[in-house]
């Protein structure tokens, strides 16, 4: 895994090396090929205005278009920020793996059509219980952690036990750190079946206490894809450090009005806001059992029908980690323009058992051409969206492979 975390920070170096185009302007003569505390510390004290006009500065310089010469076909085309077009991207994750998380938080994602990620300790999983500290926690079973995933949601890791890594590194334990990340990541790997997980040696990576440094990093290089950290800046749609993506801790005293100040600045940036629950209690219900720091499944629920009611695209951690990574690396190219349609070519130059989420684009056809059907070099029929503006909004995925757009006769 260590090799594919290289790949990605020379990728990154790559793309804020130069302008990264996320929309391209061809004219064409005729027909051409062509957590808590101290786990972050002045991060979180800039400025929301700083970061919204630094995203601004950020996407004035994405759509920057090179124009060619000529008059006979004119096509444009972009890739989209988040998928189908959305405002702001949004993940829903689950620390420990609590009975609550099961059985009040996942129903409540599955009635909003969402999908969610659940952060496990894989431990104690089998007796069923979690000693957290003088708390004795309630877990789900391996059984409904594959249901969980059988239902689209994903599984990562969140240690074996629970320990403070950051501290067993300053002890020098290293051995004991590298069995938590890699004891948990092949835990997981026996019990849930490849297909149900993101991908093969794929798995996402939650630090206990929101707790790392740079030597637990190089360590979970070597297991996992990506890590969800602690509270930090406003995550914009620009992934820096794969192992250290900010999230909004929520706590009990949290409420919904605050939820949603923090998505509103999100949705200007266009950025990415992760969420990392722990426990849930329902109206009457017993909190003795919930996970740590426990909301009211009315304040979830009112959580997800507003980010179903306004323009964020809401699923789990990994995926949209993948989404922002392969749209940094990825390259729209238009490889043929005739009468008959138009030929395209979406490349990331990532590798593809990792990285396999398709991409949403739009392109904006010349002329009066009216293109009719779209398909993979598989000769697979892809939907799409004819928007009102003339636009044709689909998914791709960014292998490389050719795109065509047939156009009607």
């Amino acid at each position: 895994m260590r090799f594919k975390a290289l790949l990605y920070r020379k990728v990154l170096q790559r793309i804020f090396g130069k302008l990264l185009l996320l929309c391209f302007c061809f004219v064409l003569p005729g027909c051409a090929s062509g957590k808590l505390g101290d786990a972050s510390t002045a991060a979180s004290s800039v400025p929301a205005e700083q970061m919204i006009e630094k995203s601004a500065e950020l996407k004035e310089e994405q759509t920057r278009l090179p124009v060619s010469p000529g008059t006979a076909f004119e096509v444009r085309g972009r890739i989209l920020t988040w998928r189908d077009g959305k405002q702001a991207a949004c993940s829903i994750t689950f620390d420990d793996g609590t009975m609550d998380q099961y059985s009040l938080g996942a129903p409540l994602l599955d009635a909003y059509g969402l999908r969610g990620t659940f952060f496990i300790i894989t431990g104690p999983r089998d007796e069923g219980v979690w000693k957290d500290n003088e708390k004795q926690r309630s877990l789900f079973s391996w059984e409904q952690a594959v249901l969980l995933a059988e239902g689209g949601h994903e599984i990562g890791s969140h240690s074996v036990g629970h320990p403070d890594l950051r501290q067993l590194d300053r002890e020098g334990q290293k051995e004991t750190v590298i069995a938590e990340l890699q004891d948990s990541a092949e835990a997981i790997r026996r019990r849930i079946s490849p297909e149900l997980l993101s991908s093969e040696g794929g798995l996402t990576f939650c630090w206990p206490y929101w707790r790392t440094n740079g030597n637990l990093v190089k360590e979970a290089e070597q297991f996992y894809l990506a890590a969800r950290a602690g509270e930090g800046p406003f995550m914009s749609s620009i992934v820096r450090d794969p192992y250290e993506i900010h999230s909004e801790m929520v706590l009990s005293t949290d409420s919904f009005p605050g939820w949603v100040r923090k998505l509103q600045i999100s949705s200007q940036l266009r950025g990415w806001t992760v969420f990392s629950f722990h426990g849930f209690y329902s109206a009457g219900g017993n909190t003795k059992a919930s996970g740590w720091q426990p909301v009211s499944t009315g304040k979830m629920e009112a959580l997800l029908l507003h980010l179903s009611e306004n323009s964020f695209w809401t699923a789990p951690f990994g995926e949209v980690f993948r989404y922002a990574v392969e749209r940094q690396a990825a390259v729209l190219d238009i490889e043929e323009v005739s009468p008959d349609g138009i030929v395209i070519k979406l490349e990331d130059g990532l590798d593809d058992s990792m990285y396999s989420q398709p991409l949403s684009v739009e392109i904006f056809p010349p002329g009066d051409m009216n293109i009719e059907i779209i398909k993979s070099a598989r000769d697979e029929e892809i939907p799409f969206q004819l928007l009102e503006n003339g636009w044709l909004r689909f998914d791709v995925r960014p292998d490389g492979s050719p795109i065509i757009l047939k156009s009607s006769p």
